[in-house]
């Protein structure tokens, strides 16, 4: 809360948009994980994290 008065940000606004950022990323790891022929349960911790780190990464590329 401290930040977004001291940024001039709508604290909801920022939360809603952080929700549809990890919303989106969570969607492309399921994805990928799925057109690689896997599930997320079958994944190991290291796999799914490779995944949302290349998620994020195609989000700075768009």
């Amino acid at each position: 809360m401290n930040i977004a008065r001291f940024t001039k940000t709508d604290p909801e606004t920022a939360l809603h948009k952080s929700c549809e950022k990890f919303i989106r990323r969570f969607n492309y790891v399921e994805q990928e994980a799925e057109r690689s022929g896997g599930r997320l349960s079958d994944m190991s911790l290291e796999e799914m994290d490779k995944l949302w780190e290349q998620s994020k990464k195609s989000e700075q590329n768009e």
